[in-house]
């Protein structure tokens, strides 16, 4: 019995270790994947209103008494977020800004006269924005030093010229306003609430972990010493030397010495930390015992007698009482026999 206990030793570590590592990486992951996803849509949400920005700059935009034009600069004011390339095309002319910095003083005009025709022409936005991500450290083949490896996101958007803006057009670009602002709130309430799951789910299991410890410690120090009150050539019977009783919380503070094998239980599992009406009432150990085989918890095995053991806990939640799960309950049982 001794031995089991002792080969249990370290099990507990290596546990959260190996539950631990992919619990961080995964929570880690979670958070690169939303923010890649937020760059992406405002990469492309901010594609699309450059190619509608110069697309309502038509052939007929410049002439009086209109005043309206749009330049390699201006286009680039309004692409103005951090890519690291961004390219231009109308028909056959293309220009591309890398970084987009470098054409903010650029006063070309664009679109270019004879593509410019309302109807006619095209204009496409193409952006591209490197994203680092601290996950591409775990990539099969990556070099673990350095700058981190960069993932190249690209948006394309694509309009057709028109004369002016027109006001269906700055009707929906003003509607359209406030939807990363949406997106990105919905995205960390989701991102909490993962977040919450996952450390109460990784409490609660330690907690279990931890009853599981006590229970076992506590069977077998009440079935370790009925068997050395009664001696090793037995028969066991029920009576001072080996108590029975049917399922009863021990008490609250635990006799030392114990007056009984049941009492010594009791003393084990207050030892590992668990006591009935403990950490504030949230507790409670119970131990029943008997002579009856086979065991009720161990179907099919012959015994003298036996001793099971069962810790209870409400475990307090802490993120997930956001939502209105307050209190989990973790309960572990554990039966030692003598044989």
């Amino acid at each position: 019995m001794m031995a089991r206990c002792r080969r249990r030793a370290g099990r507990a570590a290596l546990e959260f270790t190996l539950v631990g590592v992919p619990l961080i990486f995964f929570l880690m992951s979670i958070f690169e994947i939303s923010r890649g996803i937020w760059i992406y849509h405002t990469l492309a949400h901010a594609a699309k209103e450059g190619a509608r920005y110069v697309c309502v700059k038509g052939v007929n935009c410049p002439t009086p008494p209109n005043a309206c034009s749009v330049s390699v600069g201006t286009i680039a004011e309004e692409l103005n977020v951090a890519f690291s390339t961004a390219t231009a095309s109308a028909t056959g002319t293309s220009i591309t800004c890398t970084p987009l910095s470098s054409c903010l003083g650029n006063a070309t005009v664009f679109p270019p006269s004879g593509e410019n025709t309302p109807g006619l022409n095209d204009v496409i936005v193409d952006a591209r924005y490197p994203c680092r991500s601290a996950i591409a450290l775990f990539w099969p083949g990556s070099r673990g030093v350095g700058p981190l490896p960069a993932i190249t996101f690209r948006s394309r958007s694509r309009a057709q010229i028109e004369f002016g803006d027109a006001p269906q057009l700055a009707l929906r670009k003003q509607a359209s306003r406030g939807q990363a602002i949406v997106m990105v709130t919905l995205a960390l309430f989701a991102m909490c609430g993962l977040m919450g799951l996952a450390v109460d789910l990784g409490w609660s299991y330690f907690a279990k972990k931890s009853a599981l410890s006590a229970a076992d410690a506590a069977a077998l120090a009440a079935a370790e010493q009925a068997l050395a009150n009664v001696g090793h050539v037995g028969p066991c019977a029920c009576g001072s030397r080996a108590v029975c009783q049917t399922t009863a919380p021990c008490p609250a503070t635990p006799s030392s010495p114990p007056s009984n094998n049941i009492g010594n239980g009791c003393l084990m599992a207050k030892g590992n930390g668990f006591c009935t009406s403990g950490s504030n009432g949230r507790q409670n150990v119970t131990i029943a015992a008997n002579t009856t085989s086979p065991p009720h918890t161990v179907p099919e095995v012959n015994v003298q007698y036996w001793v099971t053991v069962r810790v209870t806990e409400h475990v307090p939640q802490l993120l997930s009482a956001i939502m209105g799960n307050t209190m989990a309950t973790v309960s572990s049982r554990a039966t030692a026999a003598v044989v």
